[in-house]
């Protein structure tokens, strides 16, 4: 195989190797960036039940000075009628008394009904509190594998960096021009074999001149198709010699 193919391979090996590291990296920032928002999501989700749960207790609360309000009035009441002598009067400060006891019981009633609801969004925020705790834990975990895995990362770009600058050197800059161009067109590999009479890249087939010149001339051979840079594969010593015979 020429030189500069193999100085083009060298130098493709560390490109590609930085291209998987950059979108490992952020495939894990999206995920993580992902799972905060969705534990962000819930947590607003607890903290309008919280709200639901204070709005309760509230109307509890103004429930309960109701009933209050409404005892004191009839305890006032039966304390007129206690005074009161002529009959008519009594039998309307009666009627009053027993509207006052109506409205005593529904309020009662609503306060029975509001503590069941009361109790009900408490046991709901409860478990959901719970779930949250250990969501928590786990996502915490999480960054912490994911923070440790984005560093080893960033060490693992930095390091292929210095190696690709090396293998830039050593190349010509027209090629590495053409490499480069290549490369940023197509985001993936620009030096590829020849197999089986077709393009590594696009896979359309190749004429035997094409190989021939790839395989024998020092030369830059492009596809034709999507201009890639064509090597071919050194074959196993055995074949060669099985060839030779």
């Amino acid at each position: 195989m020429q030189e500069t193919i193999r100085k083009l391979l060298q130098l493709q090996h560390y490109d590609l190797q930085i291209l998987g590291l950059n979108r490992r990296q952020e495939a894990l920032g999206n995920r993580l960036t992902a799972e905060r928002r969705e534990f962000d999501e819930q947590m607003r989700q607890l903290e309008a039940e919280r709200d639901r749960l204070q709005h309760l207790r509230a109307g509890l609360k103004e429930l309960e000075l109701e009933l209050e309000s409404r005892q004191e009035k009839r305890q006032q009441l039966e304390a007129q009628q206690a005074a009161i002598k002529r009959n008519v009067e009594y039998k309307a400060m009666m009627k009053e008394i027993l509207d006052v006891q109506a409205a005593i019981r529904l309020t009662e009633d609503k306060i029975l009904e509001k503590y069941e609801e009361i109790e009900q969004e408490k046991q709901q925020t409860t478990v959901r509190d719970n779930e949250l705790a250990e969501r928590r834990r786990q996502l915490d975990e999480r960054v912490a594998v994911v923070e440790a895995e984005l560093a080893e990362i960033r060490r693992r770009i930095e390091e292929a960096k210095r190696h690709r600058a090396e293998a830039e050197q050593l190349l010509d800059k027209g090629v590495l021009r053409l490499y480069r161009r290549i490369f940023e067109k197509k985001k993936g590999p620009v030096v590829v074999p020849i197999v089986n009479r077709s393009c590594g890249g696009c896979h359309l087939s190749v004429t035997p001149q094409t190989e021939n010149m790839t395989r024998h001339y020092e030369q830059i051979v492009q596809c034709e198709n999507c201009g890639r840079i064509f090597y071919v594969p050194d074959e196993p010593q055995g074949e060669s010699e099985e060839a030779a015979s």
